[in-house]
This record gives C-alpha cells, structure tokens and sequence, in this order.
C-alpha cells in the first residue's frame, strides 16, 4: 500500500489534510444549513410577524374611527362636526398607512385578493360614514336655521349607524380578522419550515459528523497500527537482545522511518553479534596473556625485592662510612678550631710579653728618674744642712738673741740630715729595684723569643688540621653523595618494585576482568555455526608460561645482591605463542634489570 510506504511527517500530514478537508465539509454543511435556519427565522421575523402586528394595528385604528364615527349623532354644531370629521381623517391616515405597510410586507397573490376583498368593502362602509355626514350636515343646517333639532333626522341617522353602517364595519371588521389569520398560518406555516430546516440541518450535520469521526478513527487506527507494529516489533527485538538472544532477525518492511528503524536495528543486530563472537574468541586468549605477564611480573618482583634489599645494606653501611667520617671530620674541625684558639692565645701571650718588655723599660726609666730625683733632694739636703749649719753659728753670734733662731736652724740640720739618710736609703732601694728590673727584663725578653716560636710551631700545625680538616669535609661530602645516590638507587628500585606490584595486580585484575568478560559474553546466545566456532575457540587449551627456577634464598649481602641482578645473570626462560620479538627483548632488559 502507498499510504504505508509514506514517511511518518507525510502520513501525519496526509491525516491532517483529510480532517481538515472533513471539518471543512462539516463546516461548510454547517453553515448552509444555518443559513437556511436563518433565511427561515428572518421571513418569519421580518414578514409575517410584522404583518401580524399590522394586521391588528389596522383592526385598532379601525375601531378608533368607529368610536369617534359613534359620537356623530351628538355633534352640537358645526364646529363640533368639523372636529369629529377632522378627528376621523387622521385616524383614517393611519388606517390607510397600516393598510400600505401590510400590503408591502405580504406580497402574496392570496394577500392580494384579500386585500382586494378588504378595499371593496372598506369603500362600501366609507361610503355609509359619507352618507351619515350628510345627514349630520343637514341635520346642523336645521338646527341653525329653526334653531331645534330634528329629532327624526337624529333617529334616522342613529339607525343608520346601528344598522347598515354597523353592518358594514362588520363586513370590513371581518375581513381584517381574515388577514390576520392568513398572517397567523403564514407566519405558523414559516415557522414549521425554520423547525423543517432545523431538523434538516441536524440530520444533516450529524451525518457529516459521524462521517467524519469515522473517517478519523480509522486514519488514526491505521497510522497508530503502522506506527505501533514495528515499535512493537522493535521493543520483542531490543528485550530479546537485553536477554542475550542474538539469533532472532528483525523483519523490517516499509520504506517509512518505523521500516529504516527496523532496518538498523537488524543492523546493530548483526554488528553486535559479530562484536560478541569476537570478543567470545578472544578473550579466552586475553585471558592467557594476564596469565603469563603476571607470572612474568611475580618473577620480575623477586629480583627486584633481591636487588632492593641488597641496596638497603649498602645504603646501611655507606651511612656507618659517612657517620664515621664526618665524625673525623668534626674531630678535624674541632682540632682546627682549638688550634687557631691556641695560635690566638699564643699570640696574645707574646704580645703580653712585648707589653711586659716596655712595661719593665717603662719602670727601668721611672727609677732612673728617681734616682735623678733622690739625687736633686740629697743636694738639697746638703745644702739645708749647710744653711742651717751658718744659721747656728750666726745664732751663736748673736747670743741671746739668737738663741731661738739657734734651735730652729738645730731643727732645721736634723730634718736635713734625715733627708740626706731617707734620700740614701730611697737611692738604695732604686738601684737595688733598678738591677732586679733590668734582671727581669732580660727574662721577659727570652720569654718573648720562645712564645715566639711556639706561636709559629702552633700556626703550622694549624695548618696542618685545616689540611686535615679541608681533607674530612670533602671526604664527608664524597661519603654523602655515594649515600645519596645509593638511596637514589634504593628508591628508584622500591618505585620498580612497586611499579611491578601495580603491574602484577594490574594483570591479575585484567585476567580477572577478562574472565568476566568471558562469562559476560557466555550470555549473548549465537546462531548455531558461530556457537561451533565459539566453543572450539572456548575450548582450546592457554598456553602458561612455563614455571621459571624461582630464587631458592635471598640474597643477604651485597655481592650476591649484585651478583642476582648482573647483566651476566641467569634469566628464567620464557616461551609466549603470544609474545612478539619485541616483547621478548622487553622481558630480557627487565631481567637484566
């Protein structure tokens, strides 16, 4: 079928279209029906209800004149007549103008004739009101010239009016109730086709409606089943996939977007199962590469935890090497240091001494000086002595006289003569000070030459320390880095141990992971050649790696450390049907590592 074959937009649009079309239909039968309903109401409100109402208006201005026609017999005069009559024409105006209005609403040859009818008489009961006016003139005419009036006149004119006249208003009033009658079927007649066109109308659009809903339900059916019965399809074919069953093919037919979506999905599909046989066939061999790099990685693990230990004892005893020489070294410094203390102290002892020297020459020139001194005083001693020895004698010349002048220069001669002996004795002591400072002078002097020399002896050896001293520091710097280094070394191989921990755990956990790939995939239910295919490929044999000589001890010292991870060292053999040659060189620089 075309309409099955058009895209979801063109079948949604086509549906769309189609109601519309319908709904047009529906609206268009709708709105000639109301305009029937409409043309139907309006004769019945714009023609035959107005000529109902004229109708009855003629029949009210027709009985005002015929109330004013009664008060004829009682006109008193003239005037009063002429009232009356002027009374009568305005309301014959309205009689004629409701005359004309209803002739122009019921064009009608039925309305026609009885509006014929309705003149022929209206004309007969006129012609009765002139003849009653005539008499009413002669009658006024009499009273205005005898000046009574003419009873028999009066009473004729009264007869008159009861009888023919009466008669022929009847006539008229008759006709009048036959044109409301014929208004009253004629509007009854418009009303039965207003509720003719109504019924009409409903039939009619309830026929179009149920035309249309039919027509709606079943597009909507037929594109819900197009679209519903490959969704379903899909849906059975996605929950037999979820369910690991690969062998149902997914029937797509159609060239619209529901067929190209079963079409892909038999795609995927097929793609799919091709992915799941592939992994199904490979993962057992992934499976087997784990295994061997893991027991790879363990042997590789071994050796690096020999070598590691192996780096921690030389690590051990090249920190005792550098503890014990930069213990020399701090003895050398601290050597050093005490002898530049010493070469210090020496230095200031000598330069004590040199002070001593001066200070001793210093004191030499000081006696000298007072020697110089004593000497001045015991001159001066001698010469009191003198002077007090020519006073006495002038004192004894002048007798009594003289006599205190006598004991004074006596005073005077002794303190002189005690001078002269302190001076002596001062002078004495001066020379005997001068001899020992002179003595100790020439002590302080050869003091000074040894101190001397010991000061250059200590400037050598200090010499000396700091060449042993420089000789430590820089050994202790050698000692350090070689330790460094080592725990470079020792760190670097704890990293590789680790690293080839993380690896052995990596390859564990991608042997397990490849196993529980191979339990996943033992789901997905194949078609019977790829099953035969999968399982022999399941079945076949891994290959292990062959169990390499582990290490029957570790090594605890350095040069069977060094030994285990030599170049020269025997590395365990490996066989991988996997492996390429470029894996096998990795193997063997990791082995050699």
């Amino acid at each position: 079928m075309w309409f099955s074959n058009l895209s979801i937009r063109s079948k949604l649009l086509w549906a769309f279209f189609l109601l519309v079309a319908l709904a047009g239909v529906l609206g268009a039968v709708s709105l000639r029906q109301l305009m029937n309903v409409h043309l139907s109401s309006e004769e019945v409100n714009l023609r035959w209800l107005p000529a109902i109402a004229e109708s009855g208006e003629l029949a009210a201005s027709l009985n005002r004149v015929r109330r004013v026609e009664a008060r004829l017999s009682t006109a008193l005069d003239r005037a009063d007549l002429t009232q009356m009559q002027t009374l009568i024409q305005e309301r014959l105006g309205n009689v004629s103008t409701h005359e004309k209005q209803f002739e122009e609403i019921a064009k009608d040859p039925q309305a026609s004739a009885l509006m014929q009818e309705y003149v022929r008489m209206r004309t007969a009961y006129d012609a009765t009101r002139a003849k009653i006016l005539e008499d009413m003139q002669r009658a006024i005419q009499y009273f205005e010239t005898q000046g009574s009036r003419d009873q028999a006149l009066l009473q004729e004119v009264r007869n008159y009016y009861a009888g023919p006249m009466d008669d022929s208003f009847a006539l008229v009033e008759d006709q009048v109730s036959k044109l409301q009658s014929w208004s009253s079927e004629k509007a009854n007649e418009a009303n039965i086709l207003v509720a003719k066109a109504y019924q009409r109308a409903i039939v009619q659009i309830s026929v179009v409606l149920a035309l249309a809903i039919a027509a709606a339900i079943t597009l909507a059916l037929s594109i819900t089943r197009l679209i519903t019965t490959p969704l379903q399809r899909a849906v059975s074919a996605m929950q037999a996939v979820s369910q690991g069953n690969l062998t149902e093919r997914i029937a797509g037919a159609g060239q619209d977007e529901m067929g190209q979506m079963l079409k892909a999905l038999e795609s995927m599909r097929s793609k799919l199962e091709d992915v799941v046989y592939g992994v199904r066939s490979n993962a057992e061999g992934v499976a087997a590469a784990s295994s061997q790099i893991a027991q790879g990685n363990n042997d590789l693990s071994i050796r690096t935890e020999q070598q590691a230990s192996a780096l921690e004892e030389i690590a051990a005893s090249m920190e005792e090497l550098g503890s014990t020489v930069h213990q020399n070294a701090d003895h050398a410094r601290t050597a050093n240091q005490m002898a530049i203390a010493t070469t210090q102290t020496a230095t200031q002892g000598g330069q004590v001494m040199q002070q001593a020297v001066q200070t001793m020459q210093s004191i030499l020139d000081g006696g000298r000086e007072i020697e110089d001194i004593i000497g001045v005083i015991d001159n001066i001693a001698f010469q009191t002595n003198i002077l007090a020895l020519n006073a006495a004698v002038e004192a004894a010349r002048a007798g009594e006289q003289g006599r205190g002048f006598a004991v004074v220069a006596h005073e005077v001669r002794n303190l002189a003569q005690r001078s002269a002996e302190s001076s002596k004795e001062v002078k004495a002591l001066v020379a005997n000070n001068a001899s020992r400072v002179n003595r100790g002078a020439e002590l302080i002097e050869q003091a000074g030459k040894a101190m001397q020399e010991i000061v250059q002896s200590i400037r050598r050896v200090t010499d000396l320390v700091g060449e042993i001293s420089a000789a430590s520091t820089e050994q202790s710097a050698g000692v350090s880095q070689v330790g460094e280094a080592i725990v470079q070394m020792d760190q670097v191989t704890q990293r590789n141990a680790a690293l080839v921990e993380e690896s052995a755990a990596a390859a564990a956990s991608l042997n397990q992971q490849a196993q529980e790939l191979v339990s996943a995939v033992e789901v997905f239910k194949l078609a019977e050649t790829r099953n035969h295919t999968a399982l022999n490929s399941t079945n076949r044999p891994a290959m292990l790696p062959p169990h390499s000589n582990p290490p029957h001890a570790r090594h605890t010292n350095f040069s069977a450390a060094m030994a285990a991870s030599s170049p020269h060292a025997t590395a365990p053999a490996r066989s991988n049907h996997l492996a390429s040659p470029r894996h096998s060189k990795d193997d063997e620089n990791w082995e050699s590592f």
